[in-house]
């Protein structure tokens, strides 16, 4: 049932001005519901020539699923939102031709909590420092706080919690690892000011789910994007690391995944509500010779089902590993695998002192033209040990966490 601008359909009076606080925190006993805000770039955004998934179980903006299908946008995706784009809430519907990862994530997330409330304030092709000024900082406060004031009006106590994607624009912009992980680690630490404001409760931390983008067109500044993204959760309270995405259905840009993709990567970001940071990385790498010990945080199985980035540096790289001995890649001749390590035999002995040395996975350099295929995307075959589980949106499609885009730069010797 539509709910229109108002809460009448529920019974319930209209909820206070947007900004006019919502009154206190909800009663500690109040059942508990899920705000969901998406913050980012395209990944968070409603797109696409095709709808996957018309609905999910939760409630959305009543403007949209997305700022960027708001009203407003028409002329500027920067400015705010009216009042009568928040002003109520209607269940989850993405629009004709179009999908986001807001009915994935509700999908992802159901049974979690009583209620889900979730909009996405990103805005395609932004930089960070973008995202966080002016006209979009504004259209964020104002979701996660009208959401929040809804939830308690509707007897809900709010449990604030967010999705990042994004760094796409700040590769292309060659920002750099330092300056992004600076502005990162700022804006996030923003993000828990914020959710605090909303639901009235000063001591509380925000789970911030993140995901690695797909890109890898810029290569050396993607690798540096990516690799500030994976030390936010070694920086950031709350920020759960939910590792590469490269295993989704992509499309031949190899920036955005296909509508089935956004809704199966938003049911994995709602399978992971309540984790902790499940992705799957390098700690420590040994050299000797020609023998390498790369050392994961969690048992390792090889999964050759997707293929994805064989065709990528196939002279040196396997399985997604890559070896470069002072910038220069060195062949790698076989992998073996057992436990938590994969024991890399490479086809020579590096030249250089262990400081030059230095192990990638899943970071692998792209072809100068855009050219579609799971082997053309930076990726790997290594994945964690374990059945995975299956998608409740495609029953073919089954979630793993695979290795994380890495650069390993602390090589060892035994």
């Amino acid at each position: 049932m539509m709910l229109g601008l108002g809460l009448g359909g529920l019974g319930l009076a209209p909820p206070p001005p947007l900004g006019s606080g919502g009154g206190g925190a909800a009663p500690p006993d109040a059942p508990e519901a899920l705000v969901m805000v998406l913050f980012g770039q395209s990944l968070n955004v409603w797109r696409g020539a095709a709808t996957a998934l018309a609905s999910g179980p939760g409630y959305m903006p009543a403007a949209g699923v997305s700022t960027a299908v708001f009203p407003f946008a028409a002329t500027n995706v920067e400015h705010t939102p009216a009042w009568a784009d928040l002003a109520g809430v209607v269940p989850i519907a993405e629009p004709a031709g179009g999908q986001s990862p807001v009915a994935g994530i509700a999908l992802g997330a159901a049974g979690k909590y009583a209620r889900s409330y979730i909009g996405s304030a990103a805005i395609g092709a932004r930089r960070l420092d973008v995202l966080w000024g002016g006209g979009p900082r504004a259209a964020l406060h104002a979701i996660g706080e009208q959401l929040c004031a809804l939830a308690r009006a509707e007897g809900y106590r709010p449990r604030v919690h967010f999705y990042w994607a994004q760094g796409e624009a700040d590769a292309t912009a060659a920002t750099g690892y330092a300056t992004y992980l600076a502005r990162a680690t700022a804006v996030a630490g923003m993000l828990q000011l914020a959710a605090r404001h909303w639901m009235r409760e000063p001591g509380y931390t925000a789970p911030i789910y993140a995901t690695y983008p797909l890109q890898q067109k810029e290569d050396g500044a993607d690798r540096e994007i990516k690799e500030a993204l994976r030390q936010m959760a070694r920086a950031v309270p709350g920020w759960v690391d939910l590792g590469g995405i490269y295993d989704m259905p992509a499309n031949a840009d190899r920036v955005h995944p296909t509508e089935a993709g956004y809704v199966l990567r938003g049911e994995r970001v709602g399978h992971f509500i309540g984790a902790t940071s499940p992705a799957l990385e390098i700690t420590a790498v040994t050299l000797s010779g020609t023998t390498a010990v790369v050392s994961f945080n969690r048992p390792i199985t090889r999964d050759a089902s997707l293929g994805v980035g064989t065709a990528l540096g196939a002279a040196h790289a396997r399985d997604g590993f890559e070896w470069l001995d002072n910038g220069t890649p060195v062949p790698i001749a076989d992998v073996a695998y057992g436990g938590a390590t994969a024991t890399l035999t490479l086809a020579a002995a590096p030249l250089g002192p262990l400081a030059q040395q230095i192990c990638r996975i899943a970071a692998q350099t792209t072809t100068g033209t855009l050219v579609s295929g799971a082997e053309n995307l930076p990726g790997s075959l290594v994945r964690a040990a374990g059945s995975g589980w299956v998608s409740a949106f495609d029953p073919a499609f089954t979630h793993h966490v695979w290795a994380s885009p890495q650069t390993f730069t602390g090589v060892v010797a035994p």
